[in-house]
């Protein structure tokens, strides 16, 4: 209510970004996630199925967001 809607919209839309990158790394290293969840006031969260193999594994899972 205090940025506006652009703001709002401009919001969801990087934190949709943001996940889609974490996503697209961990399908590429062939670790299972899940779907990513918007929740409303908070942000988004994603869920490992299975964890990364290695360090170097985890560390492109962190990075792939930024």
């Amino acid at each position: 209510m205090v940025y506006g809607w652009n703001f709002a919209v401009a919001l969801v839309h990087q934190i949709y970004i943001h996940e889609m990158g974490h996503l697209l790394v961990a399908k590429r290293k062939g670790i299972k996630m899940t779907n990513a969840i918007f929740i409303p006031f908070v942000g988004a969260l994603i869920a490992l199925k299975e964890e990364p193999k290695n360090a170097n594994q985890e560390a492109d899972l962190a990075f792939g967001g930024p």
